[in-house]
């Protein structure tokens, strides 16, 4: 039995979770830029409820630089299940085993990026689902040994 739908789901999802480590690998390459720190202390300068707050630019940094490694990594987990999924689906080696995967990631890294991945994970889900939906068709002998 083919699995190209499910295969082609599963490298779909990893090449957006791909794209959605590039968004990671963003946030963490923006921790030194002068215009940001000037823009947020021009914000706080303007709006008295911001700076009564406490918020300052070393809490933002460091919110943008937290965010970053956690979409990053989870990113790299749902880019390596979609990865493993797709190997164990080629060749309907183990499907069941690969829609467990899917649907793990799909729960996990989605809600782990922050919902950064969200099209990623609906691809996962999409493969996981009929990954174990789908039943193989039943060959010519076990035709005849259910009609016998």
């Amino acid at each position: 039995m083919k699995r190209t739908l499910e295969i082609v789901f599963s490298i779909i999802g990893a090449v957006l979770f791909a794209l959605t480590s590039f968004l990671g690998f963003f946030f963490l390459a923006i921790k030194n830029i002068p215009d940001l720190e000037a823009g947020l202390n021009q914000a706080l300068a303007e709006d008295p409820e911001l700076a009564a707050s406490g918020l300052n630019y070393e809490m933002v940094q460091g919110m943008l630089q937290t965010g970053a490694v956690v979409i990053l990594t989870f990113s790299i987990i749902g880019l390596a299940a979609g990865i493993i999924a797709a190997i164990l689906l080629k060749g309907n080696k183990k499907p069941k085993t690969a829609g467990i995967i899917l649907i793990a990631a799909a729960v996990i890294c989605g809600g782990g990026t922050f919902l950064a991945g969200g099209f990623a994970s609906i691809c996962y889900l999409i493969a996981g689902i009929a990954a174990l939906a789908r039943k193989p068709k039943a060959t010519e002998w076990q035709e005849e040994k259910q009609v016998l």
